[in-house]
Protein backbone atom coordinates (compact mmCIF):
# COMPACT_ATOMS: atom_id res chain seq x y z
CA UNK A 1 0.00 0.00 0.00
CA UNK A 2 1.38 3.41 -0.98
CA UNK A 3 1.93 5.76 1.97
CA UNK A 4 1.01 9.35 1.22
CA UNK A 5 1.88 12.08 3.71
CA UNK A 6 4.24 15.00 4.18
CA UNK A 7 7.74 13.58 4.78
CA UNK A 8 8.80 13.96 8.41
CA UNK A 9 12.25 15.13 7.40
CA UNK A 10 10.77 18.10 5.46
CA UNK A 11 8.13 19.13 8.01
CA UNK A 12 9.34 21.25 10.93
CA UNK A 13 6.22 20.63 13.04
CA UNK A 14 6.39 16.83 12.74
CA UNK A 15 10.15 16.79 13.23
CA UNK A 16 9.83 18.93 16.36
CA UNK A 17 7.11 16.65 17.72
CA UNK A 18 9.35 13.64 17.11
CA UNK A 19 12.36 15.19 18.85
CA UNK A 20 10.20 16.46 21.73
CA UNK A 21 8.67 13.02 22.30
CA UNK A 22 12.16 11.54 22.30
CA UNK A 23 13.44 14.02 24.90
CA UNK A 24 10.32 13.63 27.06
CA UNK A 25 10.40 9.83 26.93
CA UNK A 26 14.04 9.61 27.99
CA UNK A 27 13.71 12.21 30.73
CA UNK A 28 10.52 10.73 32.19
CA UNK A 29 11.75 7.10 32.08
CA UNK A 30 8.11 6.05 31.76
CA UNK A 31 8.11 2.67 30.01
CA UNK A 32 4.93 3.35 28.03
CA UNK A 33 6.22 6.68 26.72
CA UNK A 34 9.58 5.17 25.79
CA UNK A 35 7.79 2.35 24.01
CA UNK A 36 5.66 4.90 22.13
CA UNK A 37 8.78 6.72 20.98
CA UNK A 38 10.43 3.50 19.77
CA UNK A 39 7.27 2.60 17.84
CA UNK A 40 7.21 6.06 16.23
CA UNK A 41 10.91 5.81 15.40
CA UNK A 42 10.34 2.42 13.76
CA UNK A 43 7.53 3.89 11.64
CA UNK A 44 9.72 6.85 10.67
CA UNK A 45 12.53 4.56 9.52
CA UNK A 46 10.17 2.19 7.71
CA UNK A 47 8.29 4.98 5.93
CA UNK A 48 11.53 6.55 4.72
CA UNK A 49 13.41 3.44 3.59
CA UNK A 50 14.02 4.84 0.14
CA UNK A 51 15.88 7.86 1.51
CA UNK A 52 18.69 5.55 2.61
CA UNK A 53 19.58 5.24 -1.06
CA UNK A 54 20.88 8.83 -0.96
CA UNK A 55 23.58 7.98 1.59
CA UNK A 56 27.14 8.80 0.66
CA UNK A 57 29.79 6.08 0.63
CA UNK A 58 31.11 7.18 4.02
CA UNK A 59 27.61 7.18 5.50
CA UNK A 60 26.99 3.70 4.08
CA UNK A 61 30.27 2.48 5.56
CA UNK A 62 29.43 3.85 9.01
CA UNK A 63 25.93 2.37 8.96
CA UNK A 64 27.19 -1.02 7.80
CA UNK A 65 29.95 -1.20 10.42
CA UNK A 66 27.54 -0.11 13.18
CA UNK A 67 25.00 -2.78 12.26
CA UNK A 68 27.68 -5.47 11.95
CA UNK A 69 29.25 -4.65 15.31
CA UNK A 70 26.02 -4.69 17.31
CA UNK A 71 24.84 -7.85 15.52
CA UNK A 72 28.10 -9.69 16.24
CA UNK A 73 28.25 -8.48 19.85
CA UNK A 74 24.57 -9.13 20.66
CA UNK A 75 24.91 -12.86 21.52
CA UNK A 76 27.80 -12.07 23.86
CA UNK A 77 25.87 -9.20 25.42
CA UNK A 78 22.87 -11.45 26.05
CA UNK A 79 25.05 -13.64 28.28
CA UNK A 80 25.45 -10.65 30.60
CA UNK A 81 21.95 -9.21 30.41
CA UNK A 82 18.72 -9.94 28.54
CA UNK A 83 18.18 -6.18 28.20
CA UNK A 84 20.86 -6.25 25.49
CA UNK A 85 18.05 -6.86 23.00
CA UNK A 86 16.51 -3.51 23.93
CA UNK A 87 19.87 -1.78 23.56
CA UNK A 88 20.29 -3.46 20.17
CA UNK A 89 16.94 -2.10 18.99
CA UNK A 90 17.73 1.36 20.39
CA UNK A 91 21.04 1.54 18.49
CA UNK A 92 19.47 0.55 15.16
CA UNK A 93 16.45 2.84 15.48
CA UNK A 94 18.58 5.76 16.68
CA UNK A 95 20.91 5.26 13.72
CA UNK A 96 18.04 5.03 11.23
CA UNK A 97 15.97 7.90 12.63
CA UNK A 98 19.06 10.07 12.98
CA UNK A 99 19.85 9.53 9.31
CA UNK A 100 16.29 10.30 8.17
CA UNK A 101 15.93 13.57 10.09
CA UNK A 102 19.43 14.72 9.20
CA UNK A 103 18.53 14.88 5.49
CA UNK A 104 16.87 18.28 5.87
CA UNK A 105 19.28 20.31 7.98
CA UNK A 106 17.06 23.40 8.17
CA UNK A 107 14.17 21.38 9.59
CA UNK A 108 16.47 19.57 12.01
CA UNK A 109 17.90 22.87 13.27
CA UNK A 110 14.38 24.20 13.81
CA UNK A 111 13.28 21.05 15.64
CA UNK A 112 16.39 21.13 17.84
CA UNK A 113 15.91 24.80 18.70
CA UNK A 114 12.22 24.50 19.55
CA UNK A 115 12.77 21.38 21.67
CA UNK A 116 15.61 23.05 23.58
CA UNK A 117 13.58 26.21 24.21
CA UNK A 118 10.55 24.16 25.29
CA UNK A 119 12.71 22.26 27.77
CA UNK A 120 14.19 25.49 29.11
CA UNK A 121 10.76 27.09 29.48
CA UNK A 122 9.48 24.00 31.30
CA UNK A 123 12.34 24.24 33.81
CA UNK A 124 11.93 28.00 34.21
CA UNK A 125 8.21 27.80 34.94
CA UNK A 126 8.89 24.99 37.43
CA UNK A 127 11.47 27.13 39.21
CA UNK A 128 9.09 30.12 39.17
CA UNK A 129 6.51 28.05 41.06
CA UNK A 130 8.84 26.21 43.43
CA UNK A 131 11.62 28.72 44.03
CA UNK A 132 15.39 28.22 43.99
CA UNK A 133 15.94 26.88 47.50
CA UNK A 134 16.69 23.27 48.50
CA UNK A 135 17.88 22.17 45.05
CA UNK A 136 14.46 22.19 43.34
CA UNK A 137 15.55 20.32 40.18
CA UNK A 138 15.72 17.17 42.30
CA UNK A 139 11.92 17.09 42.13
CA UNK A 140 11.18 18.31 38.61
CA UNK A 141 11.10 14.80 37.11
CA UNK A 142 10.12 11.73 39.18
CA UNK A 143 12.98 9.24 39.68
CA UNK A 144 15.49 11.59 38.06
CA UNK A 145 18.23 13.56 39.79
CA UNK A 146 19.12 17.18 39.14
CA UNK A 147 22.32 15.85 37.55
CA UNK A 148 20.19 14.00 35.03
CA UNK A 149 18.07 17.05 34.22
CA UNK A 150 21.06 19.32 33.68
CA UNK A 151 22.88 16.63 31.65
CA UNK A 152 19.95 16.35 29.25
CA UNK A 153 19.92 20.14 28.93
CA UNK A 154 23.65 20.20 28.12
CA UNK A 155 23.17 17.58 25.40
CA UNK A 156 20.20 19.42 23.86
CA UNK A 157 22.21 22.66 23.93
CA UNK A 158 25.31 21.13 22.34
CA UNK A 159 23.19 19.42 19.68
CA UNK A 160 21.50 22.70 18.73
CA UNK A 161 24.73 24.71 18.83
CA UNK A 162 26.59 22.35 16.49
CA UNK A 163 23.88 21.98 13.83
CA UNK A 164 22.92 25.66 13.96
CA UNK A 165 26.52 26.71 13.43
CA UNK A 166 27.01 24.17 10.63
CA UNK A 167 23.90 25.52 8.88
CA UNK A 168 23.95 29.27 9.62
CA UNK A 169 27.50 29.96 10.89
CA UNK A 170 25.92 31.61 13.93
CA UNK A 171 26.56 30.76 17.57
CA UNK A 172 23.69 30.33 20.02
CA UNK A 173 24.70 32.45 22.99
CA UNK A 174 21.32 33.30 24.54
CA UNK A 175 20.13 29.71 24.89
CA UNK A 176 23.62 28.76 26.11
CA UNK A 177 23.36 31.37 28.89
CA UNK A 178 19.93 30.04 29.91
CA UNK A 179 21.31 26.50 29.99
CA UNK A 180 24.21 27.63 32.19
CA UNK A 181 21.79 29.33 34.60
CA UNK A 182 19.71 26.14 34.82
CA UNK A 183 22.84 24.08 35.47
CA UNK A 184 23.89 26.42 38.27
CA UNK A 185 20.49 25.98 39.89
CA UNK A 186 20.93 22.23 39.39
CA UNK A 187 24.00 22.32 41.64
CA UNK A 188 26.14 19.79 39.70
CA UNK A 189 29.81 20.33 38.92
CA UNK A 190 29.91 18.48 35.63
CA UNK A 191 26.95 20.24 34.06
CA UNK A 192 28.08 23.68 35.21
CA UNK A 193 31.52 23.15 33.72
CA UNK A 194 30.06 21.73 30.50
CA UNK A 195 27.55 24.56 30.10
CA UNK A 196 30.26 27.12 30.85
CA UNK A 197 32.48 25.53 28.20
CA UNK A 198 29.67 25.62 25.61
CA UNK A 199 29.10 29.32 26.31
CA UNK A 200 32.84 30.06 26.27
CA UNK A 201 33.31 28.29 22.93
CA UNK A 202 30.37 30.23 21.50
CA UNK A 203 31.68 33.58 22.75
CA UNK A 204 35.16 32.81 21.50
CA UNK A 205 33.83 31.84 18.09
CA UNK A 206 31.63 34.95 17.90
CA UNK A 207 34.56 37.19 18.79
CA UNK A 208 36.90 35.47 16.35
CA UNK A 209 34.45 35.82 13.50
CA UNK A 210 34.20 39.53 14.24
CA UNK A 211 37.80 39.93 13.07
CA UNK A 212 41.20 39.26 14.58
CA UNK A 213 41.91 42.86 15.57
CA UNK A 214 38.57 43.28 17.27
CA UNK A 215 38.88 39.79 18.75
CA UNK A 216 42.15 40.68 20.43
CA UNK A 217 40.67 43.82 21.97
CA UNK A 218 37.57 42.01 23.23
CA UNK A 219 39.61 39.16 24.72
CA UNK A 220 41.93 41.59 26.50
CA UNK A 221 39.02 43.69 27.77
CA UNK A 222 37.20 40.59 29.00
CA UNK A 223 40.32 39.31 30.75
CA UNK A 224 40.94 42.63 32.48
CA UNK A 225 37.29 42.91 33.53
CA UNK A 226 37.34 39.35 34.84
CA UNK A 227 40.48 39.99 36.91
CA UNK A 228 39.01 43.20 38.35
CA UNK A 229 35.76 41.48 39.30
CA UNK A 230 37.60 38.49 40.76
CA UNK A 231 39.78 40.73 42.95
CA UNK A 232 36.95 42.95 44.21
CA UNK A 233 34.32 40.23 44.70
CA UNK A 234 36.51 37.21 45.50
CA UNK A 235 34.87 36.55 48.87
CA UNK A 236 31.31 36.83 47.53
CA UNK A 237 32.15 34.60 44.56
CA UNK A 238 33.66 31.97 46.83
CA UNK A 239 30.62 31.98 49.12
CA UNK A 240 28.23 31.69 46.15
CA UNK A 241 30.17 28.83 44.54
CA UNK A 242 30.51 26.87 47.78
CA UNK A 243 26.88 27.30 48.78
CA UNK A 244 25.22 26.87 45.38
CA UNK A 245 27.35 24.29 43.56
CA UNK A 246 29.48 21.22 44.22
CA UNK A 247 32.51 22.83 42.61
CA UNK A 248 33.65 24.15 45.95
CA UNK A 249 34.24 20.57 47.12
CA UNK A 250 36.62 19.95 44.22
CA UNK A 251 36.37 18.18 40.89
CA UNK A 252 37.41 14.77 42.23
CA UNK A 253 34.52 12.36 42.83
CA UNK A 254 35.58 9.40 44.97
CA UNK A 255 32.45 7.36 44.19
CA UNK A 256 32.82 7.57 40.41
CA UNK A 257 36.56 6.99 40.69
CA UNK A 258 35.89 3.83 42.69
CA UNK A 259 33.39 2.52 40.13
CA UNK A 260 35.83 3.09 37.29
CA UNK A 261 38.64 1.30 39.11
CA UNK A 262 36.40 -1.63 40.04
CA UNK A 263 35.27 -2.05 36.44
CA UNK A 264 38.81 -1.77 35.04
CA UNK A 265 39.91 -4.45 37.49
CA UNK A 266 37.43 -6.84 35.83
CA UNK A 267 39.04 -6.42 32.40
CA UNK A 268 41.35 -9.10 31.01
CA UNK A 269 42.48 -10.14 27.53
CA UNK A 270 38.98 -11.41 26.66
CA UNK A 271 36.72 -8.93 28.42
CA UNK A 272 38.72 -6.06 26.93
CA UNK A 273 36.99 -6.93 23.65
CA UNK A 274 33.68 -8.33 24.86
CA UNK A 275 32.99 -6.03 27.79
CA UNK A 276 33.52 -6.88 31.44
CA UNK A 277 30.93 -7.65 34.11
CA UNK A 278 29.48 -5.45 36.84
CA UNK A 279 29.26 -8.44 39.19
CA UNK A 280 31.01 -7.88 42.48
CA UNK A 281 31.35 -4.12 42.02
CA UNK A 282 29.67 -1.20 43.74
CA UNK A 283 27.95 -0.52 40.40
CA UNK A 284 25.63 -3.41 41.33
CA UNK A 285 25.63 -3.25 45.11
CA UNK A 286 25.24 0.50 45.56
CA UNK A 287 24.21 2.07 42.26
CA UNK A 288 21.60 -0.26 40.76
CA UNK A 289 23.74 -1.20 37.72
CA UNK A 290 24.32 2.47 36.86
CA UNK A 291 28.05 3.09 36.31
CA UNK A 292 27.49 6.85 35.97
CA UNK A 293 29.77 6.73 32.93
CA UNK A 294 28.63 6.39 29.31
CA UNK A 295 31.90 4.81 28.19
CA UNK A 296 31.90 2.08 30.83
CA UNK A 297 28.27 1.41 29.96
CA UNK A 298 29.03 1.21 26.23
CA UNK A 299 31.95 -1.14 26.82
CA UNK A 300 29.91 -3.33 29.16
CA UNK A 301 27.02 -3.67 26.70
CA UNK A 302 28.71 -4.04 23.29
CA UNK A 303 32.44 -4.21 24.00
CA UNK A 304 35.49 -2.42 22.65
CA UNK A 305 34.54 -2.50 18.92
CA UNK A 306 31.36 -0.54 19.66
CA UNK A 307 33.16 1.95 21.90
CA UNK A 308 35.92 2.51 19.33
CA UNK A 309 33.30 3.04 16.61
CA UNK A 310 31.62 5.80 18.61
CA UNK A 311 34.87 7.73 18.91
CA UNK A 312 35.86 7.19 15.28
CA UNK A 313 32.48 7.99 13.70
CA UNK A 314 32.46 11.81 13.93
CA UNK A 315 36.11 12.02 12.85
CA UNK A 316 35.48 9.79 9.84
CA UNK A 317 32.24 11.46 8.77
CA UNK A 318 33.18 15.14 8.89
CA UNK A 319 33.07 16.18 5.27
CA UNK A 320 35.76 18.25 3.57
CA UNK A 321 33.03 20.63 2.34
CA UNK A 322 32.83 22.11 5.83
CA UNK A 323 35.09 25.01 6.70
CA UNK A 324 37.76 24.80 9.37
CA UNK A 325 35.65 26.88 11.75
CA UNK A 326 32.80 24.34 11.62
CA UNK A 327 35.20 21.50 12.33
CA UNK A 328 36.88 23.28 15.23
CA UNK A 329 33.60 24.51 16.75
CA UNK A 330 31.97 21.08 16.40
CA UNK A 331 35.02 19.27 17.78
CA UNK A 332 35.14 21.58 20.81
CA UNK A 333 31.49 20.93 21.67
CA UNK A 334 31.92 17.22 20.96
CA UNK A 335 34.67 17.17 23.59
CA UNK A 336 32.32 18.93 26.02
CA UNK A 337 29.63 16.29 25.47
CA UNK A 338 32.17 13.50 25.91
CA UNK A 339 33.28 15.10 29.16
CA UNK A 340 29.69 15.11 30.42
CA UNK A 341 29.27 11.51 29.31
CA UNK A 342 32.23 10.54 31.49
CA UNK A 343 30.21 11.33 34.62
CA UNK A 344 26.65 10.61 33.49
CA UNK A 345 25.32 7.79 31.22
CA UNK A 346 23.34 9.99 28.82
CA UNK A 347 24.58 8.20 25.68
CA UNK A 348 25.87 4.88 24.34
CA UNK A 349 23.40 3.33 24.00
CA UNK A 350 20.36 5.33 25.07
CA UNK A 351 17.44 6.90 23.24
CA UNK A 352 19.45 10.13 23.11
CA UNK A 353 21.91 8.45 20.72
CA UNK A 354 19.56 9.78 18.06
CA UNK A 355 21.17 13.21 18.53
CA UNK A 356 24.67 11.77 18.29
CA UNK A 357 23.98 9.98 15.00
CA UNK A 358 22.00 12.88 13.53
CA UNK A 359 24.77 15.38 14.23
CA UNK A 360 27.39 13.03 12.78
CA UNK A 361 25.37 12.62 9.59
CA UNK A 362 24.79 16.38 9.31
CA UNK A 363 28.52 17.04 9.63
CA UNK A 364 29.12 14.49 6.88
CA UNK A 365 27.42 16.70 4.28
CA UNK A 366 27.34 20.27 3.08
CA UNK A 367 23.94 21.70 4.18
CA UNK A 368 23.71 23.79 0.99
CA UNK A 369 24.10 20.70 -1.14
CA UNK A 370 21.50 18.89 0.95
CA UNK A 371 18.97 21.66 0.37
CA UNK A 372 19.46 21.37 -3.38
CA UNK A 373 19.06 17.60 -3.24
CA UNK A 374 15.90 17.90 -1.15
CA UNK A 375 14.33 20.19 -3.76
CA UNK A 376 15.04 17.61 -6.47
CA UNK A 377 14.01 14.52 -4.46
CA UNK A 378 12.14 12.39 -7.02
CA UNK A 379 10.91 9.86 -4.46
CA UNK A 380 9.41 11.67 -1.47
CA UNK A 381 8.72 9.27 1.37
Amino acid sequence: MQLSFVPLRHNAFLATAFVAILAASFASRVTAVMGLYLAIAFCVVLANVRIFGTATQREQNVALVTVLIVCVMLPISLLKSETAVIHFVVVLLSLGAGFVLSRDVKVYVTASKLTLIAAQLYVIQFLARHGLKNFPLQDIIPDSSSNGVTSYMVLLQANYCIVNYAYTRRTSLFTAMVTLAICIVGFGRGSILAATAILAVGVGCRVWLAGRGRATLVVLATFVAGVVLAVHFAEQIEIFVNSNTKIGSGLFDAHRYSMINEYLAKIDAVTLWTGASYTGTSIVSEYNNNPHNSFIRAHYIFGLPYLALLFAMPVYLIHKAHSGSVKVYSAALWVVVMFRCSTEPILFPTLLDFFYFAVCFILARDPGRDAALADRDPHPA
